[in-house]
């Protein structure tokens, strides 16, 4: 660290640290290295290749003539500040790195006063061409995204010969080791840290009993399609009286493709789906295959997928921990990858959610696995802002 001298300059930096950098210019960030000068430097283009990697996980080094600049980080920002000579040249470096991998580097020789100058150091001003291990292959290239993004599940991948129907029927669950048997056997039902998918976070509802609530998701892919099974842990009591599908017993399912985890609905790859437990206006399953299927985009979603299948089933899950004489409602879906904008071992987000609907009328709770619960107020929020999806990888 350069040492301070009474006549002197301050020196701020401000990387800027997003959790996800599916956005095309990153953030760009300022430090004033005197009255009149500026520094400005955003991301490296390349780590806005649609893989969506968590830089807080690869934050940067900065330096100033080989002096790490301490970084102090609140949130997904980080401050640092150094004492500068007026009248002096020292070199700004900018390095990124996960390991061994060296990402991006930039270097360059400022002037502590010179007057009205700027240093811009773009998306495309680094180099990104390192091969720090020597193995031929460009270091950014070997990335395992899974290492630098927080992943909540993992879906395995299964042959398309052991793919579970959907049909609404025949889901077995052994309440002995809390695991899915039969044809979801392979598929994935618990996160990162062994914990069950459970959709048990109290999202809307007052005075609701969370008691025993024993709603989950489990999940496979063979490569092709995403196999989803939701368990609705009912009462037994149904509705499908309302005009608005999200008053009714519905599953809402949520996707972002790219995992670009922005704010709003992006448009490009950014999907709700509303989907009724019961036929409209009867108490029968519902299924894709019926002309009335009741099946819908969500208001800010891209519309529905055209290669989908769902069916539902009416007590036809596993075993009801709340009342031991009946068995839990089902939704089983399948989705094909390729319209969801999916891809193999790259991250997308992903959010479930139930509406529970027990006497007509409006609903009277929704629970949502991964989005926060109520505390005073309902909360409700992912139909409008996808950064609140968890994520997930389709295993190789």
């Amino acid at each position: 660290m350069p040492v301070i001298i009474p006549d002197k300059k301050r020196l701020v930096w401000l990387p800027c640290l997003l959790g996800l950098l599916a956005m095309t210019q990153g953030c760009d960030t300022q430090g004033n290295l005197s009255d009149d000068q500026t520094v400005v430097f955003t991301l490296p283009g390349l780590f806005s290749d649609g893989r969506a990697l968590d830089t807080t996980k690869i934050p940067p080094q900065v330096s100033i003539d080989g002096n790490n600049l301490p970084m102090t980080c609140t949130g997904t920002n980080c401050t640092g500040r150094l004492n500068v000579a007026p009248d002096t040249d020292f070199a700004v470096a900018i390095e990124w790195r996960s390991g061994d991998l060296l990402l991006a580097t930039f270097e360059q020789q400022v002037n502590s006063t010179a007057s009205g100058a700027t240093l811009v150091v773009s998306s495309n001003d680094y180099n990104t061409n390192h091969d720090n291990n020597a193995n031929g292959i460009r270091d950014f290239d070997e990335l395992d995204v899974t290492n630098t993004t927080d992943v909540d599940v993992i879906i395995p991948r299964i042959d398309a010969s052991n793919a579970p129907r959907v049909d609404g029927l025949d889901v077995r669950f052994d309440p002995n080791n809390f695991r899915l048997t039969g044809e979801w056997a392979n598929a994935n039902a618990a996160d990162q840290s062994g914990e069950l998918l459970f959709i048990d976070n109290l999202m809307i509802g007052n005075n609701v009993n969370t008691n025993n609530i024993f709603h989950f998701w489990a999940a496979a892919h063979d490569g092709t399609y995403l196999y989803m099974l939701v368990v609705s842990d009912d009462i037994g009591l149904n509705f499908s009286d309302s005009p608005i599908i999200h008053d009714d017993d519905t599953l809402e399912l949520f996707f972002d493709g790219n995992n670009s985890r922005l704010m709003s609905f992006d448009g490009v790859d950014d999907r709700h789906l509303q989907i009724a437990l019961l036929e409209e206006g009867t108490s029968n399953p519902n299924s894709s295959s019926f002309a009335s299927a009741r099946i819908l985009a969500g208001p800010n979603s891209l519309p529905l997928p055209t290669d989908l299948l769902v069916a539902t089933g009416l007590e036809t899950g596993p075993r009801s921990l709340r009342d031991s004489s009946r068995q839990q409602d089902i939704y089983e879906i399948r989705i094909s990858l390729e319209q969801l904008g999916i891809t193999v071992g790259e991250p997308f987000g992903i959010g479930v959610q139930l509406n529970d609907d027990d006497n007509g009328g409006a609903r009277d709770s929704k629970w949502g696995w991964i989005h926060p619960s109520r505390t005073v107020n309902d909360v409700d929020n992912t139909w409008q802002d996808p950064s609140l999806m968890g994520v997930a990888v389709l295993g190789n």
